[in-house]
């Protein structure tokens, strides 16, 4: 969606995610380090002193779904609209996605500051930034063109630095001066306009399938889209 003409995409993450939301659930009870007490409260004099936990503090089994729960009601306050159940943490409106605590944000440019803005009225949200790091891949724009020579935008995934460490991760346990092979790329980049993959199934060109995941019905026997 970010790729589209007058589009973008932008990064951020929440501030201490999980203590945004409430704990729910039964009550849960914590010892706190000496240096958190209160100056006002002598706790040497109590055997085991504990305090009620009231926030979704990360280390709960519970903290996650707390956040989630929270989250989920904060954006649709905004009136973000989820995709569907079978795309959890995904919104429309502009296209909103959440993980954990890593926000990204997609739509018409003139948009996206208007969209974080509202996001910050109801969640504590860090400057979004461009795009960049996001789950451990780096995400970054681009443009090329395709075989007819039509322009196009691109967005392209880039694990490389996580398979440098396990590279290195191997070499470590297999020993430093065993020698690599070069080999070429598992995925060169490939025509599919015409693959027989993008038929919905071989067989009686009148009748219609149904997808097994989408549960739409194709007419095999319709043109196929460019």
């Amino acid at each position: 969606y970010g790729c589209l003409p007058g589009h973008g995409v932008k990064l951020a993450d929440a501030i201490q995610a999980y203590i945004q939301a409430v704990l729910t659930g039964p009550l849960c009870w914590v010892e706190l380090p000496d240096d958190a007490w209160p100056d006002n409260i002598d706790f040497r004099k109590f055997r085991r002193p504990v305090v009620r936990l009231v926030k979704a503090l990360y280390g709960h089994p519970d903290s996650g779904t707390m956040w989630e729960q929270h989250c989920d009601w904060k954006v649709r306050e905004l009136d973000f609209i989820p995709v569907g159940e079978e795309w959890p943490s995904m919104y429309l409106q502009l296209l909103l996605v959440i993980y954990v605590n890593d926000l990204k944000l997609a739509g018409p440019e003139e948009n996206l500051t208007k969209g974080w803005e509202m996001l910050r009225s109801k969640l504590n949200i860090e400057p979004e930034t461009d795009l960049g790091l996001y789950l451990g891949c780096v995400l970054s724009k681009g443009s090329a063109k395709l075989n007819d020579g039509t322009p196009v935008s691109t967005m392209t995934y880039d694990m490389e630095g996580l398979l440098k460490l396990s590279v290195e991760k191997y070499l470590d346990i297999v020993g430093k001066d065993t020698k690599l092979k070069n080999v070429s790329t598992s995925s060169l980049p490939e025509e599919t306009k015409k693959h027989k993959s993008r038929a919905p199934c071989p067989g009686n060109p009148k009748s219609k399938v149904s997808g097994p995941w989408c549960s739409h019905e194709f007419d095999p026997g319709a043109p196929k889209f460019d």
